[in-house]
């Protein structure tokens, strides 16, 4: 199926970033975490709790990217297939499986529509990707595949509030901290988003998170300011690492103890579950 004008602008960014972001880097992915959690533990552990037990399971991951959340799936006993529009990727995940011994199948693939059968997978997974995609098509397809009472799981960054978003896109906020865009057909998703996500799927459960935690790691003088501050006898990576963890837990404490907080959050995991038979 030839590919849409908006996928084949997500396939040439992504061409040109997996080559600059992993160039001569180390393809190996521990058992424990991919590199994602390093700065992203708040999302990773609860995506961790969605995904569940994973031995024998058939995973779907979309926008796979490098391969590298894939090829972890792998090491915890899935069975794994991972798509993604960007050929760079997919060779770059291929020999990244190779290199950790890993059996996972990668394809290139739009995840609007991909060549698989009706029902196939117990879990398809995407990691903040689904807004660049085509909503509608991708939620279709994705409840195709899955089997009935199969997950689909998903990180995203989310506005609970239009209104808020319109603030946080203006000029002037712009000017204090820019909103990052990587193609031009991305966008934040939106409450509509995640009531078209319950309209295709039976049972649905999220989680907001952040609200300073962001702005203080973008704002990186700040950021490298508290990171500097932090106690014990850590080298600076490390550091960074902590100060970036101690803000996301005191964003998630003030989200679940002030509930109308939650209209500031900046991501949401969520798992939504294919009617079963």
């Amino acid at each position: 199926m030839p590919f849409t004008r908006r996928q084949k602008n997500e396939q040439k960014y992504y061409n040109t970033l997996v080559q600059d972001k992993w160039r001569d880097k180390d393809l190996y992915v521990s058992k424990e975490a991919p590199s994602f959690a390093s700065y992203s533990s708040d999302l990773f552990d609860q995506a961790k709790i969605y995904l569940g037990e994973l031995a024998n399971k058939k995973v779907l991951e979309l926008a796979c990217g490098s391969g590298e959340i894939s090829v972890w799936l792998a090491k915890q006993g899935a069975i794994v297939q991972g798509i993604d529009i960007s050929d760079k990727s997919i060779a770059l995940a291929q020999k990244r499986a190779l290199e950790n011994q890993e059996q996972v199948n990668f394809q290139i693939s739009s995840a609007e529509k991909t060549p698989f059968k009706n029902n196939t997978f117990d879990i398809v997974f995407i990691n903040v990707s689904l807004h660049h995609l085509e909503i509608g098509p991708a939620l279709q397809e994705i409840k195709r595949v899955l089997k009935p009472g199969g997950f689909f799981i998903a990180v995203e960054p989310f506005t609970p509030s239009p209104l808020i978003e319109k603030i946080r896109s203006s000029s002037l906020f712009q000017v204090f901290f820019p909103v990052r865009r990587e193609t031009p057909d991305e966008r934040i998703l939106e409450p509509r988003d995640l009531k078209m996500i319950q309209h295709y799927f039976n049972f649905v459960e999220s989680r907001t998170f952040r609200l300073f935690s962001s702005f203080v790691f973008k704002t990186k003088p700040l950021f490298h300011f508290f990171s500097f501050l932090y106690p014990g006898k850590l080298d600076f990576e490390t550091k960074k690492r902590k100060t970036n963890s101690f803000f996301q837990t005191m964003d998630s404490f003030v989200l679940y103890s002030l509930p109308f907080t939650r209209l500031f959050s900046r991501y949401l995991v969520f798992r939504a579950q294919k009617e079963k038979d």
